[in-house]
């Protein structure tokens, strides 16, 4: 779930064309993009957040460092992705360790 969020907002989610919006499964579909119908209400803002109980109002109007949070939220999903690929690869070179993992407690 984590590393789902650090994709969608901050490689997909485009802040100058979509709004975020918690809005429920029966008004929304698209958690990310649910807010978009709203963005236009928005354009001189960096960021279109939208107030679950009032819609008009945008709560992130003010986030004027959205660019530089997308970046660290990709910076962070790249660390991740490469310690997967190593613990991934170190995983096939040595399945003994694999083995002794899995057959230790994590709790002593």
């Amino acid at each position: 779930l984590f590393v789902t969020f650090l994709a969608e907002y901050g490689r997909v989610f485009e802040p100058m064309r979509n709004a975020i919006s918690v809005f429920n499964q029966a008004e929304e579909s698209d958690f990310v993009f649910a807010g978009a119908k709203y963005r236009r209400l928005f354009l001189g803002d960096p960021l279109a957040i939208i107030d679950p109980f009032d819609p008009t109002n945008n709560i992130g109007r003010t986030c004027y460092g959205i660019g530089q949070i997308q970046r660290e939220f990709d910076a962070a999903l790249t660390k991740i992705q490469e310690r997967s690929e190593t613990c991934t690869l170190q995983q096939v070179h040595h399945p003994q360790q694999e083995r002794a993992y899995s057959n230790s407690s994590f709790w002593g």
